[in-house]
């Protein structure tokens, strides 16, 4: 939402090395790769005039207004002082201000009267979906269909990001498959060991998290992809 209205978040982080690891993921993300050569994703033999001029776009959809959109536009950062405090002042007034405090497992908050307002956990631990509380059904792969696991967007809290598994002799290529795409699979009653890879076509968040999880979750995914988007995806989350 803030990036779409064109407005910077300020994210409070713990240490240099963090910021620098944000940067990266969001450089990957919002803005793709510094520096690639559009050729090498295509095979030598399709026509140089058939190819889209993939540089003339990303340059379109990289600005806001006039202006190319950089991750010091979006982003600013604030680092815990040596004390282990951050003081973030208004935008309105700047005698208004919360003043955070870290420690080993939480983090208390304070307004400008030095009130107590928030303590906050140091991790949060996203809850895992519910268990099936049905007999799954016995899955008949096809010999060529589509099953949809999700059909939402990025931005929908209730939805799921959308994904699907391309189905081809019977066998299942998974194309950007949504977080939590191992219980999504067991909804739609389909064993795991009918999926032979993963298909990602870009790495904006809603598209590949999912892939990544299923890496944390399997150890070893056989990843179907660009060489530049392969780059970015491993960029990206090697910094995390």
């Amino acid at each position: 939402f803030f990036f779409k209205q064109g407005k910077k978040i300020v994210l409070l982080v713990n240490d240099a090395d963090v910021k620098d690891r944000i940067r990266r993921v969001f450089q990957e993300t919002l803005l793709g790769p510094k520096h690639w050569d559009p050729e090498v994703d295509f095979d030598p033999s399709y026509p140089k005039s058939r190819r889209p001029n993939l540089p003339k776009e990303m340059a379109h959809f990289g600005k806001i207004g006039d202006s190319k959109i950089t991750v010091d536009m979006l982003l600013s950062f604030q680092i815990f002082n040596s004390e282990q405090e951050i003081v973030v002042a208004s935008d309105v007034n700047p005698k208004v201000n919360v003043r955070i405090i870290r420690t080993v497992d939480k983090y208390f908050v304070f307004d400008s009267s030095n009130r107590e307002i928030a303590v906050v956990p140091s991790e949060v631990r996203i809850p895992m979906p519910k268990p099936l509380s049905r007999t799954p059904m016995v899955f008949q792969p096809p010999a060529f269909g589509v099953t949809i696991l999700g059909s939402s967007h990025g931005f929908d809290p209730k939805g799921s990001t959308s994904g699907y598994v391309l189905w081809l002799n019977r066998r299942g290529l998974m194309v950007d498959p949504p977080p939590n795409s191992t219980y999504l699979l067991q909804q739609n009653s389909i064993p795991p060991s009918l999926i032979d890879g993963v298909i990602v076509t870009h790495c904006h968040a809603d598209h590949d998290a999912g892939t990544f999880q299923k890496i944390l979750q399997e150890g070893r995914v056989t990843l179907m992809t660009t060489s530049t988007i392969m780059g970015c995806f491993l960029r990206k989350y090697s910094a995390l």
